[in-house]
């Protein structure tokens, strides 16, 4: 499978590429990376505690790359998937863990590239809903639901419609 890194420079083509794909592919894999955790949530915690440190790690942390993959139901590719950059994480100012900075530059990831080329979450955000989440039908595969958060928050909608 052909891995696609979505920067600044080429987003409106590769987000047009996904919504045009979405049709013959509607389910979609996502899976996020941030900058480690700040808090962490004991193996039996209850579900409000986990729900509570989730949301406050994706409060406090910036998204530093949200990966896509696009499958139909019998399990079939388009023989690519999607790396979207953000530029938002500075790792000399922002709330990170170290071992996870580290483990980020060892798969691959440059933060200071991310800085220069990559994509305002807050913007991507609004993008996100136009191709991603307005087609009807499919589902959505993911970790944990931080990206629905990014997607959907009036907070993001806020600070984009800001601009």
């Amino acid at each position: 499978m052909e891995i696609i890194n979505v920067w600044e420079a080429n987003l409106l083509e590769q987000m047009e590429s996904i919504a045009v794909l979405r049709h013959s592919f509607p389910i979609v894999a996502i899976d996020t990376e941030f900058s480690g955790f700040l808090r962490f949530t004991p193996r039996r915690a209850a579900e409000a505690c986990r729900y509570r440190d989730l949301k406050y790690n994706v409060d406090n942390l910036c998204i530093i790359q949200l990966g896509i993959a696009l499958f139909d139901d019998a399990g079939n590719h388009p023989g690519m998937a999607w790396q979207i950059n953000f530029s938002d994480f500075d790792p000399d100012v922002d709330p990170c863990s170290p071992a996870s900075i580290d483990l980020l530059k060892n798969s691959g990831i440059d933060a200071q590239r991310n800085r220069r080329e990559g994509i305002s979450s807050v913007r991507y955000a609004a993008l996100l809903r136009v191709k991603l989440f307005n087609h009807h039908g499919g589902a959505f595969v993911t970790f944990h639901g931080s990206l629905v958060k990014l997607a959907t928050s009036s907070f993001y909608l806020h600070k984009f419609y800001q601009h």
